[in-house]
């Protein structure tokens, strides 16, 4: 809890902003949870929202698209009038919102500063709750964004556009990379190819991209202060979600309203597997594949499945990771 000498640091660090400026509508600051050793899930979620708020938020700020994320924030009262509130037709209302203030030409921007502190979900149902609003949500406002570009393309600056219909979509990834994850699986149980290349060309030309990629994001996140093992927890949790968001996203594109609610504050807790059995499943089947693979590969000794096999084992890790968070409290 804010103190009020704490508050009212936080005011005159922002509302002056907001006085220098009077084209501006909002000012956007970072959100870090207090609750870190709370819980593994706490403590990766933060993992998540640094990668966020040190990067991203700063670079839609440059863009000229930072939005409200709905904490953290103060905006200018005539801006919220010019847009007749708060839009609340979806329960991401705060980026839906920030669309409207920037279709009526009001600026926004990012202060990157940590005045505030929240607390983060502690266990694994809160998360996804939390989580599956978001999806839902941003995809939600995705619609409406696509609807505009078609109707008035000059409305927003291209970078605006795409800033906007990057982040609208950015759940929708959860599609592509549970296509992907399933692939190998599915080459394991009926021969369905899932890649056309021979193994040592798709490991050479793999392997190279994926350890940069790694490095970048690890050899960055360690430049703010972040070690490896926080921000691999960071990741995992995600991986976890792919099935919230697939559901999330997908509630979204059929129109089914879900009615907004706060992120639960309950303490750390083990959540029931019936209600995480999306995870189970997945966890399930994984293990199964890595069975039969491995069993083919003793009698055929095919490059191809163990590559696949690789593959399988190395997600079914990942997937493993459940029990950690939802055990480790």
């Amino acid at each position: 809890m804010l103190t009020r000498i704490q508050f009212e640091g936080f005011l005159k660090q922002v509302v002056s902003i907001l006085e220098n400026d009077t084209e501006l509508a909002l000012v956007q600051t970072p959100q870090y949870y207090s609750n870190l050793e709370a819980s593994n899930v706490s403590l990766a979620a933060n993992m998540q929202q640094a990668a966020f708020y040190e990067y991203v938020c700063e670079a839609k700020s440059i863009s000229g698209a930072m939005m409200c994320c709905g904490t953290n924030t103060v905006i200018r009262r005539n801006a919220l009038e010019d847009v007749g509130g708060f839009d609340e037709t979806t329960v991401t209302e705060d980026f839906a919102t920030s669309f409207q203030l920037h279709l009526k030409g009001w600026k926004t921007i990012y202060y990157n500063h940590v005045n505030t502190f929240g607390q983060g979900p502690e266990n694994l149902g809160a998360y996804l709750a939390q989580q599956s609003r978001w999806s839902m949500g941003n995809v939600s406002v995705l619609k409406k964004v696509l609807t505009k570009l078609f109707k008035a393309p000059t409305a927003l600056k291209p970078v605006q556009w795409w800033e906007y219909i990057i982040t609208g979509s950015y759940y929708m990834v959860s599609w592509a990379y549970m296509f992907l994850v399933f692939c190998p699986i599915l080459f394991i149980f009926f021969g369905f190819p899932s890649f056309f290349m021979h193994p040592a060309v798709y490991l050479a030309s793999f392997i190279p991209y994926i350890i940069l990629a790694y490095f970048i994001f690890y050899s960055t996140m360690k430049s703010r202060g972040y070690n490896f093992s926080r921000a691999y927890k960071g990741q995992l949790l995600l991986f976890i979600s792919l099935p919230t968001y697939i559901r999330g996203t997908f509630r979204a594109l059929c129109g089914i309203k879900k009615g907004f609610k706060i992120t639960s504050k309950q303490t750390a807790h083990t959540v029931p597997y019936t209600t995480l059995w999306p995870q189970v499943l997945f966890w399930t089947i994984s293990l199964a594949a890595i069975t039969w693979g491995v069993n083919r590969f003793i009698y055929s000794f095919s490059a191809a499945i163990a590559v696949n096999v690789i593959w399988i084992t190395y997600h079914f890790f990942l997937i493993s990771s459940l029990f950690y968070f939802n055990e480790g409290q």
